[in-house]
């Protein structure tokens, strides 16, 4: 399942609302508008730490003055919230989240399909905390309120049904997860129809899942037609189509199919060339990691080589990423019975990473 996403928008509609206070809130704090736009700015800027005070006197402020479940106190603390998540600090985003969503389910009612986002937002604070046993009554709550909004068959609830299967996958209760991948695709289909790119998306999906469970015929055909909805959607071209190659390749070497992967892996890797330049040598560290995972050594030890040089040259020989891959050079080399070339892979990490730690020791303190 995606990362979990933090919108900041409504917050900061409930710090503008703070200009409308009356009398002595609105006094006690500088221009809201101007502390609104601020803290607009700080996030946008990628510092939410800066901008974690402002949402937190915004909540203080607007408590005081309307109680603790008025609106615009809930707005604040989204904000505050979303703050915590920028920062990587979900376990303090939880009680808020939390107490926005008993807060809404006291005002609004517990069915009510306005509560869909918050309710989300928990669930996916609950992923990004590893606790998938919380997160799924969440989104199968989510679900049930836009089942009953919305009826079964209506397709915009695929993106909810998709997201009780992930839960479910994650827990690898593949058996549960299937049908409700497959209940997306249909939903997918009877929405946007045959070729639409969310709809190549909910078939890797249940092709995953399917390989997972050793069905690789039937995923490798979803995966093919995901790749030809990207290609006619995108072009030949696209960064996606070379996910498509990847997904198809990957499933090839799980199914030991592992001739036909060289093609689609060279493919995938010129059109990556076309974008960042880390893009390929990250991309040919996954693609040695994933034939090292299925034992294919000879073929992952010219892509890890690959790699290393293109690290090497695009961010310096004693990168982390130079190590990494040295580490998985060492791995390969082992199980491939080649003890001397694993103890030298072994070694050349090691010295790089003395350095790094010997460096940070003469570092002067700040």
């Amino acid at each position: 399942m995606s990362a979990c996403k933090w919108a900041v928008g409504p917050a900061l509609a409930g710090l503008m609302a703070l200009a409308s206070l009356p009398g002595s809130a609105a006094e006690a704090t500088t221009d809201p508008r101007a502390l609104a736009e601020q803290a607009q700015q700080l996030v946008e800027q990628g510092q939410p730490e800066q901008a974690e005070p402002l949402y937190r006197r915004a909540a203080t402020l607007l408590e005081e003055a309307l109680g603790p479940d008025h609106q615009q106190v809930i707005e604040a603390l989204r904000g505050l919230a979303v703050s915590y998540g920028l920062q990587g600090r979900p376990d303090e985003a939880e009680p808020l989240q939390k107490r926005i969503v008993a807060s809404r389910e006291k005002a609004l009612g517990a069915e009510n399909p306005t509560l869909v986002p918050d309710l989300e937002q928990l669930g996916l604070i609950y992923l990004q905390l590893g606790r998938t046993a919380d997160a799924e009554p969440v989104f199968r709550r989510v679900l049930a309120v836009q089942e009953k909004t919305l009826g079964p068959d209506n397709p915009a609830l695929a993106e909810a049904v998709r997201a009780v299967a992930s839960v479910l996958s994650e827990q690898q209760r593949l058996a549960d997860a299937v049908p409700l991948y497959e209940r997306a695709v249909e939903l997918r289909e009877k929405g946007a129809g045959q070729d639409a790119p969310k709809l190549a998306d909910s078939l890797d999906d249940l092709a995953r899942a399917y390989g997972r469970q050793h069905r690789y015929p039937a995923a490798e055909a979803l995966y093919k037609r995901a790749l030809a909805i990207r290609e006619a959607a995108l072009g030949p071209s696209h960064f996606n189509i070379s996910v498509s190659l990847i997904n198809i390749g990957a499933l090839y070497i799980e199914a030991q199919r592992p001739a036909e992967v060289a093609p689609l892996f060279a493919r995938a890797i010129a059109i990556r060339e076309k974008g960042s330049k880390l893009a390929v040598p990250l991309t040919l560290y996954k693609l040695a990691e994933l034939y090292r995972t299925y034992r294919h050594s000879d073929a992952a030890e010219p892509l890890y080589q690959r790699a290393l040089t293109g690290f090497e040259q695009q961010v310096g020989a004693e990168h982390p990423y130079v190590i990494n891959v040295l580490n998985g050079l060492a791995a390969n080399a082992d199980a491939a019975g080649r003890a001397a070339d694993a103890e030298r892979y072994h070694n050349q990490a090691g010295v790089i990473l003395q350095k790094s730690h010997d460096g940070a020791r003469q570092s002067p303190s700040r």
